[in-house]
């Protein structure tokens, strides 16, 4: 977190990233997941969403680029999208 910190080296010498928040569709994604591995279905799920992005990536040519990606099941996705776009003021 030095590169927040306007005392530290790395503050001054930012480093070109992206972030990227994806989320999908899973209808059964469990309420409370505890203690217990993600179920297999969850993993081949994000397995090939993480190998579409990939490939889309290498097409665009940003395949070197440091992209941070974050995948969020949701049991509704356009319900969350139209949620959020309300609640911002959108329609």
């Amino acid at each position: 977190m030095g590169f927040l910190d306007p005392v530290d080296e790395r503050y001054l010498a930012p480093k070109i990233c992206a972030v990227l928040l994806a989320g999908h569709d899973v209808k059964d994604y469990p309420a409370i997941m505890g203690n217990r591995p993600m179920p297999p279905k969850l993993v081949k799920s994000a397995t090939k969403l993480i190998n579409v992005l990939s490939e889309e990536a290498t097409e665009c040519g940003i395949d070197t680029f440091h992209i941070d990606m974050f995948l969020v099941p949701f049991p509704n996705i356009q319900a969350f999208r139209n949620a959020l776009l309300k609640e911002l003021g959108r329609k």
